[in-house]
């Protein structure tokens, strides 16, 4: 203890330096009971809620990136059962509409038939007609020529065409 009092008296320093750390402890403990003792089991009881805390957050972003896994697999699923059904509905379609234009063809050929029929049934009425009205119309233009033929004499034209 001399050796320690020699130090403290060559650093400039007295004995009350022990009455103040003395002073010092003893506050310390009556501080210590009265509400560091309390303080301390505050912040470690603090400190292991937040790290349960900790642990169930953790938890809880395992738990939402495995749900996140799962939603983006069964969205992949939709979409390929969405995309099946897509196609299905439109060969369908396609198998509808060609189904109504094979349909549409039929009839229209039908139709085009039976009235390319009507048309061919008119004209051979009519080339009946104009056949039958061929040698009186022949008749009567080589009267006409025949006529024009003794005009032409006097008049000198060697044309009957104009006439006609």
């Amino acid at each position: 203890m001399d050796v320690v009092n020699s130090l403290i008296s060559s650093l400039g320093l007295d004995s009350t330096l022990f009455v103040m750390m003395g002073i010092f402890v003893g506050t310390y403990w009556v501080c210590y009971v009265l509400f560091l003792k309390r303080l301390s089991s505050f912040l470690v009881e603090r400190d292991n809620r937040t790290q349960g805390r900790s642990e169930s957050v953790d938890h809880l972003n395992e738990e939402l990136q495995s749900l996140g896994t799962q939603i983006q697999s069964k969205k992949k699923d939709v979409q390929v059962e969405a995309d099946r059904l897509f196609s299905d509905i439109k060969n369908k379609a396609l198998e509808e509409q060609t189904r109504v234009v094979k349909t549409a063809r039929d009839k229209a050929a039908g139709e085009l038939k039976s009235v390319r029929g009507e048309v061919e049934a008119e004209f051979t009425r009519e080339m009946q007609k104009v056949k039958a009205e061929v040698p009186s119309l022949a008749k009567e233009i080589l009267a006409r020529l025949m006529s024009t033929g003794r005009t032409n004499s006097r008049n000198d034209s060697p044309s009957a065409r104009k006439e006609l």
